[in-house]
């Protein structure tokens, strides 16, 4: 560990130099136990998703398929944070923090590389003001910001490991291969990449337990805490692969004074990130406001991973029209949810082939449904029913309710800016 905390330093004005921007201050590098990093890393989850608001985004998000059953969402993105980080910076301490130490060197100073980016980052874009305050940002808008600064980071360890092995010549003739190689792994589906990292694990012997207890967990992670998580890392790349390409470093830092919107944004920078911006529609429902209901922003990502999750052919394509949407859920007087979306897609044809995708995910939640007509209702094993209607390039859909009056509802009350 005192060897590794000791070439901190270097790798710092490595990192500085490659990323153009100078550091501040020094930043201190410390070891930090497991437990440690577990108690730090619950008192931020618990800040951003209290218990009370954990538990009932985990019921909706259960009761409209997005989970296969109802988990706690905290705990669960806390399983995720501690197993799958090796080292970190925190902004809050202003600290570099090393957890899981590989036996192999090399791999410890590029993931140093990583970390030390959103030191440098914190001390020019602030960090914490970046990723806005609990409940300031959708969940879609918060998840689109994830990826600058993951993908910042992701972009300049990848140009480290390049500068290490090319020696004299410069890492950016590498820069268009490794955009390629991100793009290829970034476009693989959940499982063929967990398999793909897992057999690269028998490859880096030197890695040591801890990351192969990492790699072990990620199959006890919910696919809608894991996708963002692996997303913002290697799209995220992407994406400021693509903001550099655009403008270099300050087109990067662009992305920190003029935050991307939405995932379906970062999912497709050349074009709807750069050169101009397709910026997504608001969606109301006023029963949003009712008390105890829960609300949010759903986005182009969620859509895949809701496809992938229930195997749907085609769902990243049937995601990509994604022009805006809005969910909530809300419980009736027995306790029973009933859920209520309205999106708003790129064009007439996008929406159709979104409904085509979502009807067919219906028969895989709902085994043994008859899914022929979805404006009539299509049953729900818990006896409600869903109800799914288009509206030109508008898609409205209920789960849960007991007739068809309540997507007549939807459809007079959704507001579309």
């Amino acid at each position: 560990v005192d060897a590794a905390l000791a070439r901190v330093k270097d790798i710092e004005r490595k990192v500085a130099v490659l990323r153009a921007l100078a550091f501040k201050r020094p930043v201190p590098a410390r070891y930090q136990t497991a437990d440690d990093f577990t108690k730090v890393v619950h008192r931020e989850v618990v800040k951003d998703l209290p218990p009370a608001r954990s538990k009932a985004l985990s019921a909706a998000l259960a009761h409209l398929g997005f989970l296969t059953q109802p988990i706690d969402l905290a705990e669960s993105i806390e399983h995720a944070t501690v197993t799958q980080a090796a080292a970190y910076y925190d902004p809050g301490a202003k600290a570099f923090f090393v957890v899981a130490v590989p036996e192999n060197a090399t791999m410890l100073d590029v993931i140093s590389a990583h970390e030390l980016t959103h030191a440098l980052q914190d001390q020019h874009f602030d960090l914490e003001k970046f990723a806005g305050a609990p409940g300031q940002l959708d969940g879609d808008a918060a998840a689109a910001r994830r990826f600058v600064p993951e993908g910042d980071a992701t972009f300049v360890m990848m140009a480290y490991l390049l500068a290490s092995s090319l020696g004299d010549k410069p890492w950016t003739t590498a820069l268009p291969m490794v955009k390629a190689q991100l793009e290829s792994m970034s476009n693989q589906d959940l499982e063929s990449l967990k398999a793909q990292l897992k057999s690269q694990a028998d490859l880096m012997k030197g890695l040591g337990g801890d990351i192969q207890k990492s790699l072990d967990a990620m199959d006890q992670i919910p696919p809608i805490v894991l996708v963002p998580l692996f997303e913002s890392y290697f799209k995220g790349a992407v994406v400021a692969m693509t903001a550099y390409e655009h403008g270099g470093w300050p087109a990067v830092d662009e992305l920190y004074k003029h935050p991307p919107e939405s995932t379906e944004q970062v999912l497709h920078p050349d074009g709807k990130l750069f050169p101009t911006r397709e910026h997504p529609h608001k969606v109301t429902l006023p029963e949003a406001k009712l008390p105890g209901a829960t609300t949010d922003v759903l986005g182009e990502l969620s859509w895949q991973t809701y496809f992938a999750q229930w195997k749907v052919a085609n769902g990243n394509e049937a995601a990509a029209g994604w022009g805006g949407d809005r969910f909530v859920v809300t419980a009736g007087k027995e306790g029973a949810l009933t859920g209520r979306i309205a999106t708003v897609w790129d064009s007439e044809a996008d929406a159709a082939q979104f409904v085509t995708a979502y009807v067919a995910s219906l028969s895989a939640r709902f085994p043994g449904t008859d899914s022929h007509a979805p404006e009539a209702g299509i049953a729900r094993s818990d006896g409600g029913r869903v109800f799914v209607r288009r509206v030109g390039n508008k898609v409205f859909i209920v789960d849960g309710a007991s007739d068809h009056r309540a997507i007549d509802a939807l459809l007079r009350d959704a507001k579309f800016d």
